[in-house]
Order: C-alpha cells, then sequence, then structure tokens
C-alpha cells in the first residue's frame, strides 16, 4: 500500500497525500511559528504556574486531601456502581441490536461457506500485489465480434485457449457471493 502511493499506482491517495504536505509547508513557511511557539509556551507557563494555583488549591482542591491532622496511609476510593447504567431501557436495546447484528454475521458467513465453499474469496480494495500490472500505453482491449474477426470457420470463435464451437460459450454475469435476506439467505440472481 505505502509502495503503491510512493510510486504513485494509487493516483488519488498519491496526490492527496501530497496536496497536504504543500499545503502544510506552504502555511509553515509563511507562519512565524518561533514566535508563536516561544509566546504559547510562555502563556500556558503563567497559566498552569502562577501565584494564583495557590488560591486555587485552597479553595478547590482542599476537599480531595484530608487535614493534617486526620492523615491516613489508606486512600479511600468510593465504590462506582454502573448497575443503573446497564440495567437501564436504553441500554437493553443497544445490546439487543448488537446481538441481532452479530447473530446476522454469523449466519450470512456459515452461508456463503455452504454456498460457495471453496471459492469464498474477500476481494481486496487496495492492490497489494508484489508485482503491479502496468498496462502498456498502446495496449487496447475492445469486445469481441465474430463477424469482424480473421477466423475464416463461421462455427468457431476464440475463447483465449482456442478456437470454441459458437454453441458452448454461454455469456453469464455473476453478480458475486453477497447475500440477502433475513430467514433464508439467497443471492440477487436468484429473484
Amino acid at each position: 500500500m505505502v509502495r503503491n502511493v510512493f510510486t504513485w499506482d494509487s493516483s488519488y491517495y498519491s496526490f492527496m497525500i501530497m496536496t497536504t504536505c504543500f499545503g502544510i509547508g506552504l502555511f509553515l513557511l509563511l507562519f512565524p511559528y518561533g514566535w508563536f511557539l516561544l509566546w504559547s509556551c510562555r502563556i500556558c507557563a503563567w497559566i498552569c504556574l502562577g501565584p494564583w494555583m495557590k488560591l486555587f488549591d485552597m479553595f478547590y482542591f482542599h476537599q480531595f486531601y484530608p487535614p493534617p491532622d486526620k492523615e491516613t496511609n489508606e486512600l479511600e476510593v468510593p465504590e462506582l456502581n454502573f448497575d443503573p447504567i446497564f440495567e437501564s431501557e436504553k441500554y437493553r436495546k443497544i445490546a439487543k441490536e448488537v446481538k441481532i447484528a452479530k447473530e446476522e454475521a454469523v449466519k450470512f458467513q456459515a452461508m456463503r461457506e455452504y454456498r460457495y465453499g471453496k471459492y469464498t474469496e474477500v476481494v481486496p480494495f487496495f492492490d497489494f500485489s508484489l508485482q503491479p500490472s502496468k498496462p502498456l500505453p498502446s495496449s487496447s482491449a475492445r469486445p469481441f465480434n465474430a463477424a469482424n474477426s480473421d477466423i475464416n470457420n463461421d462455427s468457431l470463435i476464440s475463447s483465449g485457449y482456442g478456437y470454441l464451437p459458437k454453441d458452448a460459450i454461454k455469456r453469464q454475469r455473476f453478480v458475486g457471493q453477497r447475500l440477502i435476506g433475513d430467514m433464508i439467505p439467497y443471492n440477487k440472481a436468484e429473484v
């Protein structure tokens, strides 16, 4: 994936990364980041370490620390009670929807394995091949037309593996392995 970005095989991602880096570089070239960094550190230090932090400690943080006469070595941590949250109707509804979605995913995966067996394949979204295919600029593709072919015998069609009789080739579109339906999953082609 990274190689495809650097070699511009994935041109969309390469362009977006290059444009973003160019914009950030132009911004940093024109932006006085040295002055900004110096003053942001000064302001942060004054806000977080100023003399008013003593007042903040006296009036706010004193409630979290025991008085000096009642100091103990044990720290009391209140026990949190999450049971009312998990017993609420909203949480039960979400838990039921998650359980149904998980069961649907398991059912569809089992049906896909049953129907397609070893031919089940996850098609990658990105090109992860070691040798990415790069078509030549002179290459082209066109639909096969038996009337314009250079084959003398009208009953034969080139199939890429040799010549086959015309009636042996049946054009069929495969709609893929995506299943739909609730109770009994089926393919779109079966409708």
